[in-house]
């Protein structure tokens, strides 16, 4: 994680997204985000989530700059950041009953 603004205020949110077939919106599973809170590298795991899904959706890793759990905190407003990496998400199927 690397970015314009002081080693301390470049913050990101990651978090496992969603996007459904033929749909261009992404959901955050279980909405959960963690936050990645100042520069550096991270070799972070996720929580835990959980969504259904349908053939034809995609699974991918999330980024937002913001969250409104951080509404009032104005050093998360302004800052950019850049990110590079890999990322490796295990999907596990279910049988059904």
């Amino acid at each position: 994680l690397d970015g314009t603004a002081s080693k301390m205020s470049t913050r990101v949110f990651i978090g496992v997204g969603v996007q459904r077939a033929n749909t261009r919106r992404v959901w955050v599973a279980s909405e959960q985000l963690t936050a990645l809170p100042k520069k550096g590298r991270y070799q972070q795991e996720l929580p835990a989530v959980s969504m259904p899904l349908r053939d034809g959706d995609r699974v991918g890793l999330v980024v937002y700059g913001y969250s409104w759990h951080y509404f009032t905190n104005p050093s998360y407003w302004f800052s950019n950041a850049r990110v590079r990496g890999e990322a490796s998400l295990p999907i596990v199927e279910l049988e059904e009953e």
